[in-house]
């Protein structure tokens, strides 16, 4: 495996605007990590999404992350976690597009 690819972990902060009456979200903290990333394979999403078709990734890492985030950027793409499993001091999340 190469960890070549990197992933950019991003904490957002929500604060209420009282004047517009709408929520604002402002990026508090970028976190970036060198990891493998594939597509997740047909057999894979269908067991974890019940379709197959959803833009899906699976990361893994070295290091585990111990931070806390709300989104992740892979290719400039932002990516949702649906999945995050810790075992032997490696960490392999799935992921799928932010919509």
């Amino acid at each position: 495996m190469r960890f070549e690819i990197n992933v950019i972990f991003v904490k957002v902060e929500k604060s209420y605007n009282r004047i517009t009456g709408d929520y604002s979200m402002e990026e508090t903290d970028r976190t970036v990590r060198l990891a493998d990333v594939t597509d997740t394979g047909m057999e894979r999403q269908q067991l974890l999404y019940g379709t197959v078709g959803n833009q899906a990734i699976t990361i893994r890492l070295k290091t585990p992350v111990q931070l806390d985030f709300d989104y992740l950027i892979v290719n400039g793409i932002k990516y949702t976690v649906r999945k995050l499993v810790t075992y032997r001091g490696r960490q392999t999340i799935e992921a799928v597009v932010l919509k």
